[in-house]
C-alpha cells in the first residue's frame, strides 16, 4: 500500500526524485538501463512528445504502412499483438491526442504505457 501512494504522490508532484524501485519498473518498461538516472528517462520522453505533437499536426498515421505503425507503436511501449491494422492506426492516434494535452506532466506520460490499455482486449480489464 505504501508503494502505490509513492507512485500516486510522484504522478501528482511531477517530482523528478523517483524511488528507485519506481525508476527500476519505468526503465523496463521505456527499456532504459535503469542506472542511467531519471534525465535519460525525461529526454526519452520529450523526445515521443515531439514526435506525438508532429504526428497530430500531420495526417501521417493514415499514410503509414503497417511497419512504420509497428515502430511507432514499439516506441511507446503500446500493445498491438493481434490487432488489425485499423485498430493499430486507431491506437496511435489515440495516444497522440492523449499525450499531446496541454497539462500532462513529463512524469504521467511515462508512465501512460502501464495505465493507457488497461481496458484494450489485449490489457488487463
Amino acid at each position: 500500500m505504501q508503494s502505490a501512494k509513492c507512485i500516486v504522490h510522484f504522478i501528482a508532484a511531477g517530482s523528478w526524485r523517483l524511488y528507485f524501485f519506481v525508476q527500476y519498473h519505468l526503465a523496463r518498461i521505456h527499456h532504459v538501463n535503469p542506472f542511467m538516472g531519471v534525465k535519460h528517462l525525461c529526454r526519452r520522453a520529450e523526445v515521443l512528445r515531439y514526435l506525438d505533437h508532429f504526428l497530430l499536426r500531420s495526417d501521417a498515421v493514415d499514410a503509414m504502412s503497417d511497419q512504420q505503425l509497428y515502430l511507432q507503436l514499439y516506441l511507446r511501449r503500446l500493445q498491438y499483438y493481434g490487432m488489425t491494422i485499423d485498430e493499430m492506426r486507431a491506437l496511435l492516434k489515440k495516444w497522440v491526442r492523449c499525450s499531446s494535452a496541454p497539462g500532462l506532466r513529463t512524469s504521467a506520460y511515462l508512465h501512460a504505457p502501464a495505465v493507457f490499455q488497461l481496458e484494450t482486449k489485449h490489457g488487463l480489464k
